[in-house]
């Protein structure tokens, strides 16, 4: 809701930043007795669990390693590095987030980087050299 888009149809993304992985037996003894539909560890982008609470409020919970997020910034920011499609869109969703807990102080550490660090030239142009030409007549377009 953060960013004033949500509707009806809308769930709630929620982020775990951890340094160590969160082991499946735990997370299910956590979310089993609040959920009324539940999928633990899926894979297809982040490790996360979804359920559907029993009013019908739907949760993604994702677990993201900090390592990973902190190596992610960097090639951004640091480095200029694009990717094929989401090139910034963690940084995007760093910088959209409404931490909950942090104790250390990581995560606004990290917001704070990303809110004043210049966007970089060369991602500019790294995004539209890797992209452009998947934008067009190809078959993967």
């Amino acid at each position: 809701m953060s960013t004033g888009l949500a509707d009806e149809g809308s769930d709630y993304d929620l982020y775990a930043y951890t340094r160590d992985a969160v082991p499946v037996a735990f997370r299910a003894r956590l979310l089993k007795p609040r959920a009324a539909r539940l999928e633990l560890h899926n894979t297809f982008w982040d490790w996360s669990d979804e359920w559907i609470e029993p009013d019908g409020t739907v949760f993604d919970l994702m677990y993201r390693s900090c390592e990973a997020i902190e190596g992610d910034v960097e090639a951004r920011l640091g480095r200029g590095e694009a990717s094929l499609g989401y090139s910034t869109c963690l940084c995007h969703s760093i910088l959209q987030a409404t931490p909950v807990f942090d104790r250390r102080g990581w995560f606004h550490a990290l917001q704070e980087r990303l809110k004043s660090t210049p966007y970089p030239d060369r991602l500019v142009v790294g995004i539209i050299q890797k992209n452009l030409p998947v934008l067009g007549g190809i078959i993967h377009s």
